[in-house]
């Protein structure tokens, strides 16, 4: 049996059912499903860099999944097909941020990656015609209605 060695101390290391992984909750860890095995984990130097908003241990142990490629391969489709019948319009620069600003507090999001669709949030926060899976964001009468007030 393989002895595991003896770790530093870390507050962002989870223990997992798994033996010879861990979870990271420092969120610049970029690590599939955030798991890391020992030997990484005595190499890190995360554990002596601040992290301000470290995952919660509930998302660590049960890390969400982007769609599958087939899936966002598909997403991608219907959404240029969207963008394309909408003559490639794109928001004014504060319809955009209010976009992404909708986006940085939503749970499904991952670095730039929506975990619903799967797409690039900086480009499909963009284009006019293009719609959050959740339905977070204004649609365009929404914006209209505003630009007319």
């Amino acid at each position: 049996m393989n002895q595991l060695p003896k770790l530093p101390s870390c507050e962002y290391r989870v223990e997992l059912e798994d033996a010879n992984s861990f979870g990271c909750r420092h969120q610049r860890l970029f690590a599939p499903g955030h798991r890391v095995t020992a030997s990484i984990c005595l190499t890190c130097k995360l554990r002596s860099s601040v992290c301000e908003e470290p995952r919660s241990i509930d998302e660590v142990k049960n890390p969400k999944k982007v769609p599958s490629l087939a899936k966002r391969g598909w997403n991608l489709t219907k959404a240029l097909t969207t963008f394309v019948s909408d003559g490639c319009q794109t928001l004014r620069e504060e319809d955009y941020q209010t976009r992404l600003q909708i986006c940085d507090t939503c749970a499904r999001r991952r670095e730039d990656h929506c975990l619903e669709c799967g797409c690039r949030l900086s480009l499909k926060a963009r284009g006019r015609a293009f719609r959050c899976p959740l339905g977070k964001w204004p649609t365009e009468t929404q914006v209209n209605i505003k630009e007319e007030q």
